[in-house]
């Protein structure tokens, strides 16, 4: 893609004529009628980024000429976080049952974390928080590992077994192996779909693996490597459409398309980077995990996999949870979270050292509406309010409002055809400064270049006049 500050911040120069200047200056004034010359894509009323002032109302349009007919448009604003982004944190100083967050999960604008020391809720997203304990509550265990919310019901993955709330976390149910049969009581993750609880247990050196209730937890049906599965050591556990996804420790990914009862299971010798997984993603037909070697992918169901990251293009190579969504992929690591908007090509990396993050040992990642939570190991949550890709407008114009804020944004428009297969796009950087009342806004420069054109034409009248007309005045 060019680079659109070779040829779109045009100005409009005035002739030096005084009739045609008069047609010429009120002409250009009209936002509309200023544009590049560039063959793909005309991006019309361009400004120059030296005086956008915060807050000033421009048109943005384009001009497309392609065999390709008919065409559609799509503005977006695509914005990179900077270096410091705003970061909120979140510790028990701030009222946070405990600073090891190894889960979050987000329902109806409410925030639930697994920590060390219970669960915590907030409704106000992050400002306060109420803290479940076992001495406060009748929860089973206050190491929670995992944290799961369905139809109003909490599910948690403790080291004692599972505990479920109807409301809120003011009651709880609780099954193990002694009250229910589950196969292991350390939990590693939890998984509920339409009821049916999932989830990846420990080995304590006699059961272990996967275990399904159909019963809300009463009753438990257990699977292991006897059945196929990669290993007993199950670090997490998601369901997409009739296929049930594990991450496993020294077994690789192993996958199920008939609830468990059968199990086919990649490793090493498939491609992937390392036979543990500590996390696992599914997004449409792809499939990231998180390995202790970095992040492999697969679009074939595990058949084969490629390396995305490794150890040289992220901040740290042992990872702990991986999240892709709207095409923007994020990365739990030892070092620290890296972030990557355009497939893995670049990567932004993110420490306590370079940015607010509050512990560089990130456990998991949370991605909902315009917020990224991070669970770190000591330092609580970290919470990103951002915007990475949004979509401005479908038309061939919008209508930009420029913010200091948005320093790091850039306006993309695709040309599309009928079916949506884009055909070009280009981009635009919009320098943004503000303004005090001693700078003229572009709409106060015409203005004031108008009033001049007025007072010269009319002094060049003047002059003009015969001097018995003026003599008459």
């Amino acid at each position: 893609m060019p680079e659109a500050n070779n040829y779109i911040h045009k100005r409009c120069d005035m002739k030096p004529f005084l009739i045609p200047l008069i047609y010429l200056l009120i002409f250009n004034l009209n936002p509309n009628n200023c544009f590049s010359n560039h063959t793909d894509i005309e991006i019309l009323n361009q400004l120059d980024d030296q005086i956008i002032c915060a807050g000033e109302q421009l048109p943005l349009c384009v001009n497309a000429q392609s065999p390709h007919l008919p065409l559609k448009y799509k503005w977006q604003k695509i914005c990179q976080p900077s270096a410091n982004p705003n970061w909120s944190t979140y510790t028990i100083q701030n009222g946070l049952g405990g600073n090891i967050i190894r889960s979050i999960y987000r329902s109806n604008d409410i925030i639930y974390a697994a920590t060390n020391s219970g669960v915590s809720i907030s409704n106000n997203n992050g400002i306060t928080w109420l803290n479940y304990n076992t001495a406060n509550s009748n929860l089973i265990n206050n190491s929670i590992r995992d944290i799961f919310i369905e139809n109003g019901f909490i599910y948690v993955a403790t080291s004692m077994g599972i505990s479920i709330s109807p409301d809120n976390g003011v009651s709880w149910s609780n099954f193990n192996n002694a009250n229910s049969g589950i196969s292991n009581n350390v939990i590693n993750s939890i998984y509920v779909e339409n009821g049916v609880i999932y989830v990846g247990t420990f080995f304590n050196g006699v059961t272990g693996g996967v275990s399904i209730s159909f019963t809300n937890g009463m009753s438990w049906v257990n699977f292991s490597t006897a059945d196929g599965l990669g290993s007993t050591i199950v670090n997490d556990i998601l369901v997409s459409g009739n296929y049930i996804y594990t991450a496993t420790v020294g077994g690789g990914v192993s996958i199920s398309g008939d609830s468990g009862n059968t199990w086919q299971s990649f490793t090493t010798t498939d491609g992937l980077l390392d036979n543990t997984v500590r996390s696992i993603y599914i997004e449409g037909n792809v499939i990231y995990a998180a390995t202790i070697k970095g992040i492999s992918i697969s679009s074939d169901n595990g058949l084969s996999w490629t390396a995305s990251l490794v150890h040289n293009e992220i901040i740290h190579p042992s990872t702990f949870d991986v999240i892709y969504k709207d095409k923007v992929l994020y990365v739990a690591t030892f070092g620290g979270l890296s972030i990557s908007t355009d497939n893995g090509i670049s990567w932004l990396n993110y420490t306590d050292a370079n940015s607010s993050l509050s512990s560089n040992f990130v456990r998991s990642i949370l991605v909902q509406d315009d917020h990224l939570y991070v669970g770190t190991d000591g330092g609580g949550i970290t919470v990103l309010n951002f915007s990475f890709t949004e979509d401005l407008s479908f038309n061939s114009c919008f209508q930009f409002t420029s913010t200091v804020s948005e320093d790091n944004c850039k306006y993309q428009v695709c040309i599309t055809d009928d079916s949506g297969v884009t055909i070009t796009s280009n981009q635009i950087s919009i320098d943004v400064i503000e303004c005090t009342q001693l700078i003229p806004t572009l709409n106060q420069w015409g203005q004031i270049c108008l009033g001049i054109l007025i007072l010269i034409v009319g002094i060049s009248s003047i002059k003009n006049m015969s001097p018995r007309f003026l003599r008459r005045i």
